[in-house]
């Protein structure tokens, strides 16, 4: 396979002229560049993965229309081209898959591109479902649903080959997210204790949805099970886990177990009501864990995803 190499915006405008000898150089027209933009995430002791670049090993799936209609391989000239295809990233800013070029049909100067992507990778967008231990950072990056498109208006021969402007895809999280920080930890005695270790779940929630237009979710039918936030709990003391948007009957919401066997310590919060988690928000809770086995809110946050950096993939004619 090719590779589409990633490039930081900052340098985006050094990749054209590196040489002064033309025969080196990838002329305009065997080339299209998509920009990717990605809400900021956190999860575990950095509650930054995949903030600034994807992931290594995530993968991510584009498919590029011309003039509004899916084409297949031969509109898009000679060669090993694709419209659909699924990239993998390195976690250093590279995509490793099929190379992209601008369709080639004799009216080409008159056509619009655009496309849609979205990540984990799968060809065929009906469905997803979140990780029930989200404990390892792999199924933490395979629950992180990412859809994006792009500009309404699509990209115009002109600015792409007369111009050299990159096609920019936006992605947004479609699904929620809840972090979870333990501030301090009380036993039965009242004494402080030390709650590394400790196992976190957050539920019971519906793990399943339904993907519709432009990425939304709806969540199926299914039962409702635990997410694993954390099975051993590190020393910056907070865990993260995606979920499903969704409403969350009153009853259970977080629990955490300190120590195994008969010894474990086991610290419940409850929703005293019904309560809704929105796609693209982050729920943040700061904890106080008592020694009556209740678990106090000190703070509970609500905010948006903020947008994270934009980097640039370049496709060049090999």
């Amino acid at each position: 396979m090719k590779k589409l190499f990633f490039f930081a915006a900052v340098a985006a405008t050094l990749v054209a002229c590196s040489s002064s000898d033309p025969a080196q150089e990838a002329p305009k027209n065997d080339t299209i560049r998509l920009t990717t933009s990605v809400a900021g995430q956190t999860r575990s002791t950095s509650q930054t993965l995949q903030g600034t670049q994807i992931a290594n090993g995530s993968s991510v799936w584009v498919e590029m229309s011309y003039d509004g209609t899916a084409t297949n391989t031969t509109d898009w000239g000679s060669g090993p081209y694709e419209n659909k295809a699924a990239y993998t990233a390195d976690g250093a800013g590279v995509l490793n898959g099929a190379t992209v070029k601008w369709p080639v049909t004799g009216d080409e100067a008159g056509k619009i591109v655009t496309a849609e992507a979205w990540a984990p990778a799968t060809a065929k967008l009906t469905a997803f479902t979140v990780k029930s231990d989200q404990t390892a950072e792999a199924d933490y990056i395979a629950s992180d649903f990412l859809y994006g498109k792009t500009r309404t208006a699509g990209y115009s021969y002109t600015d792409v080959v007369t111009n050299g402007d990159p096609i920019e895809i936006k992605f947004a999280h479609k699904l929620a997210k809840v972090n979870v920080t333990i501030s301090a930890a009380t036993n039965a005695a009242g004494a402080a204790i030390d709650p590394t270790g400790a196992k976190i779940e957050f539920g019971p929630s519906v793990l399943g949805a339904s993907i519709g237009a432009n990425g939304n979710v709806t969540k199926d039918a299914s039962a409702a099970a635990t997410i694993v936030m954390t099975s051993a709990l590190e020393a910056a003391k907070t865990a993260s886990a995606i979920m499903i948007p969704q409403e969350i009957a009153a009853g259970q919401l977080l629990k955490i177990t300190i120590g195994t066997g008969t010894t474990a310590a086991v610290y419940v919060y409850s929703l005293s009501a019904a309560k809704t988690f929105d796609a693209g928000k982050v729920y943040t809770y700061t904890l106080s864990l008592r020694g009556d086995g209740s678990i106090i809110v000190l703070n509970e946050k609500i905010d948006d995803w903020e947008a994270g950096t934009t980097e640039t993939i370049t496709a060049t004619k090999q």
